[in-house]
């Protein structure tokens, strides 16, 4: 069984799966380089044409388990992920984002260092794209975090790293968004701390996301449906009492 599956997740993203597929390979080869057992696998939800094809070329000269599936939920496909990773740990990438150089190898010694309740994520984050920006992850056990706050600010984006019996353990909540609920990242953030993980950040370590126009993205068609956001157990009271979630800028 490998150490790690690196999972990129996609869509539609056309070109733009190249280059997070390079990120990812980058990733793979530094931890191979360490030692560490790293494969990569591809989940394709719904992709197009150009998709599949940017992706087949891609992955073409670099092995990976490449699974196209009719879920039309990012939710669901990363479920899928974790059910078809043969791995200790696992790290998600979506198909329009990059990691820096060092991600699945200082997230894997950190995890190991840190224990099985262990959620990492890297200390900062660069938008860039349609907007650029910085912003930082806050570690739950700093005195920066508010449990309080989580109720409607998303602390952590959903490229994460931890084992694979987390998300095990922890699976996403689908969204249903024509229904009116969605932030599905936000759910799991709250679903897991509820169930004891701990979300930490990982020193020096950076994800690039990409701010792509508004009609293109997930993030646009959850607030153009007014949706809600899908209960979690860490806090106990209808969902359409609770505030909605303030974005981070790169939610």
């Amino acid at each position: 069984m490998a150490s790690i599956t690196a999972i990129v997740n996609a869509h539609r993203e056309a070109e733009l799966a190249h280059f997070a597929l390079r990120s990812a390979k980058v990733a793979i080869e530094h931890a191979r380089a360490l030692g560490i057992d790293t494969n990569l696998l591809v989940v394709i939800d719904r992709g197009d044409d150009i998709t599949n094809e940017v992706i087949a070329n891609s992955t073409r000269d670099f092995p990976a388990a490449v699974h196209a599936v009719d879920f039309g939920d990012l939710a669901v496909s990363r479920n899928f992920a974790i059910e078809n990773a043969q791995s200790e740990f696992v790290a998600f990438l979506d198909a329009d984002d990059l990691w820096c150089k060092t991600w699945l190898t200082s997230s894997y010694r950190f995890c190991r260092e840190n224990g099985e309740t262990t959620i990492c994520h890297p200390e900062m984050n660069l938008l860039f794209g349609m907007d650029e920006a910085f912003f930082p992850h806050p570690d739950q056990l700093s005195p920066q975090f508010s449990l309080q706050s989580l109720r409607c600010i998303n602390y952590w984006t959903a490229l994460s790293f931890a084992r694979r019996s987390v998300y095990e353990h922890c699976p996403y909540r689908p969204n249903r968004i024509d229904e009116g609920f969605g932030y599905e990242d936000w759910t799991w953030n709250c679903d897991t701390i509820y169930h004891g993980y701990i979300h930490r950040v990982v020193p020096h370590t950076t994800h690039f996301l990409r701010r792509k126009p508004h009609i293109e993205s997930l993030r646009a068609k959850t607030k153009n449906n007014f949706c809600l956001r899908s209960p979690s157990l860490l806090f106990q009271r209808d969902a359409r009492s609770q505030p909605q979630p303030t974005d981070f800028p790169g939610a």
